[in-house]
């Protein structure tokens, strides 16, 4: 159940249209707002990947050049939708936005096309919405044992202080685990996991 406020809300997204909706599922008819398109989007598609927590959607925007680097915008919901935050990579070519997480204040953003392939994600947690950055950029994450063409972030969840990322084209795939120091704030490796199965492809 998403909560929006006082009233639920669901965001969606059309592919390949560069149209992003969100609905108000709570009133006696259902009611579509389009969320404002960004002057930056060039030719990333708007609405590849899309998270919602509360009041916030992050939404990001691809090429079709996995090659490139996208964005993410973020919207947030006071009596209707408004963009406040656009988040892009240093790098051009690390496909940023390949998978998106939020979770209250912290967002997850995967470059699985990072360092030769080998991938990262990165992680930003909200400031107040008065602050000239409303999201900061607090950590980048890469595994320990990563090497090129692993595509570590190719699948990211989080769960309160525990992220698990995928890195699927690690010889059969494995799974990462880190968790985060409620104090220092600092993400660190706990474990992994690779599958049982010999014969598993792309695990992760």
């Amino acid at each position: 159940m998403i909560s929006l406020r006082f009233f639920l809300s669901l965001v969606f997204s059309i592919c390949c249209t560069d149209v992003v909706y969100a609905l108000n599922l709570s009133s006696p008819s259902l009611h579509e707002v389009l969320l404002p398109v960004p002057n930056t989007l060039a030719d990333k598609i708007l609405g590849a990947r899309l998270s919602v927590s509360g009041a916030t959607a992050a939404v990001s925007a691809l090429t079709d050049n996995t090659r490139a680097s996208g964005s993410v915008y973020i919207y947030d919901a006071e009596e209707s939708w408004r963009l406040t935050t656009e988040l892009n990579s240093p790098l051009s070519t690390d496909n940023f936005g390949q998978a998106i997480v939020l979770e209250n204040n912290t967002l997850i953003v995967s470059a699985d096309r990072d360092g030769e392939d080998a991938g990262a994600v990165y992680v930003f947690e909200r400031n107040s919405l008065s602050s000239p950055e409303p999201w900061q950029q607090t950590a980048k994450i890469s595994p320990p044992d990563g090497i090129a063409g692993d595509r570590f972030g190719g699948a990211i969840a989080l769960a309160g202080d525990t992220l698990y990322i995928g890195a699927p084209l690690h010889t059969q795939g494995k799974l990462y685990i880190f968790k985060r120091n409620p104090e220092s704030r600092q993400w660190l490796y706990i474990d992994s996991v690779i599958p049982d199965d010999p014969q598993a492809l792309k695990f992760a």
